[in-house]
């Protein structure tokens, strides 16, 4: 065998020998490769075995909360119950007014008994439910619009009665809103806006139909899918024509309100304190007033009727002035000459002297004190024309607390500042440069 034979045998061993080689290094890397999937399938498992047992634990445990949730919401359900006792509409019957305490106790039993017997025939779970009832009203104006038709007793009763009805296992009450404007559809809005969505409230009775002030607040929630059927109307003898149109259930218990109008003729801001800054009780519990208490002041009970107001009142003053944007205006005033400011103040001290602390400003300049002259601790009479001009002018420079946003027709502070006034100004920023643009005249309280 030659040497160049040899040679070819031995490159040709050689490649094979470097084949063999290169394919175990290929076998090896894709061993090596085979190896790692498997072990990340393996590690992948072992999680997802973690995982799964660990999700059905969280699951079990979020089943056990949900459980729990639901027991607990079952067993605070309750029905809302909201009454703007403030119409006419709304009033107790006489036969439970006229009964004080024990007659609103009476009434707020027979107002739950009624409603569960309505309900029962639509949803009798639902009827079985705790009642949470609540009355809003301004109980002195509601009061002194009772006395002003003839119902003295029941008026003169009226306190009692809220009181008996707040007397019935703690979920009952009458509230007293105090003076001002739509305070009770405001408390009223504002409770129904917080519920509305509340799990534990069941459904929700609205006492408010005598007039439109809800129906906005009704066509938001008709459109809210099941919110609707979770609404029932409670309707009075009058009732806005703008709510037949709503698709809300509705029910009528005549046994237990008024069927008739008792101030139809006369407004229920009847001899109430100016609004701004006398003493209002504001919202909150039930707490003793004069506008009409004050008639009963004889020591004997008999029936006391409070001094006229000052002729300079008896003008019908129903209309006050706001602007396109409705904020409240004053009226022009003129202001007093000089001599009339000293003769003001000259009889001012003279009367000063007989111990009273100034002239009474519900007399002169609102709708007329509810007290007798003898005993109110300001001056009934003794002023005339001049003198009460500068008054209006002096309780123009007052701040009314209502500001922009009040409609008593009676309202004798200021609504707006003068102008050229030095900080820290009593008027609020939004009470300066009120724009008098779209100035008309609008029905007031």
């Amino acid at each position: 065998m030659e040497v160049k034979e040899i040679q070819q045998h031995l490159e040709s061993f050689q490649q094979q020998d470097e084949y063999r080689v290169s394919w175990l290094q290929k076998f090896r890397t894709v061993y090596s490769d085979t190896v790692d999937k498997l072990k990340d399938a393996v590690t992948d498992l072992n999680n997802e075995r973690v995982l799964s047992r660990t999700l059905g634990k969280a699951n079990e445990e979020l089943e056990f909360k949900f459980n729990e949730l639901q027991r607990s919401i079952n067993r605070s359900a309750f029905v809302l119950v909201l009454i703007d006792a403030d119409s006419d509409g709304y009033v107790f019957d006489d036969k439970y007014l006229l009964h004080g305490t024990n007659g609103g106790r009476e009434a707020a039993l027979v107002l739950k008994s009624e409603l569960q017997r309505e309900l029962r025939q639509t949803s009798p779970n639902i009827a079985e439910l705790p009642f949470i009832l609540k009355l809003y009203a301004n109980v002195d104006r509601l009061g002194a619009a009772m006395y002003e038709h003839g119902m003295q007793e029941a008026s003169n009763l009226l306190r009692d009665f809220c009181r008996g009805f707040c007397q019935t296992g703690g979920l009952s009450e009458f509230i007293d809103v105090g003076y001002g404007k739509d305070r009770a559809d405001h408390q009223i809005k504002g409770v129904l806006e917080h519920f509305k969505e509340n799990p534990c409230c069941m459904h929700i009775v609205l006492g408010g139909c005598h007039d439109n002030g809800y129906v906005c607040d009704l066509d938001i929630i008709k459109s809210g899918g099941s919110l609707h059927s979770r609404i029932t109307l409670l309707k009075s003898f009058q009732t806005g024509r703008q709510y037949s149109d709503l698709p809300f259930k509705s029910i009528h218990l005549p046994s237990l309100f008024r069927t008739k109008a008792f101030s139809a003729s006369v407004p229920l801001n009847v001899a109430h304190p100016a609004p701004g800054n006398s003493s209002r009780d504001g919202t909150g519990s039930i707490g003793q007033g004069l506008s009409y208490a004050a008639r009963a002041g004889a020591s004997n009970g008999s029936i006391v009727e409070p001094a006229p107001p000052s002729p300079t009142n008896t003008t019908n003053r129903r209309f006050i002035l706001v602007n396109a944007a409705g904020d409240r205006l004053d009226r022009f005033l003129k202001k007093p000459s000089q001599a009339t400011f000293t003769r003001f103040h000259k009889r001012k001290g003279e009367l000063e002297a007989t111990g009273k602390r100034g002239p009474c400003n519900l007399h002169y300049l609102g709708s007329g004190c509810p007290m007798l002259a003898s005993d109110c601790q300001f001056w009934h009479d003794g002023f005339d024309e001049g003198h009460i001009s500068v008054m209006k002018w002096l309780m123009r420079f007052q701040r009314c607390d209502d500001g922009l946003r009040c409609r008593s027709a009676w309202c004798f502070y200021g609504h707006a500042c003068f102008g050229g006034c030095k900080p820290p100004c009593k008027f609020s920023s939004e009470m300066h440069a009120v724009k008098r643009a779209g100035e008309c005249e609008v029905p007031g309280e």
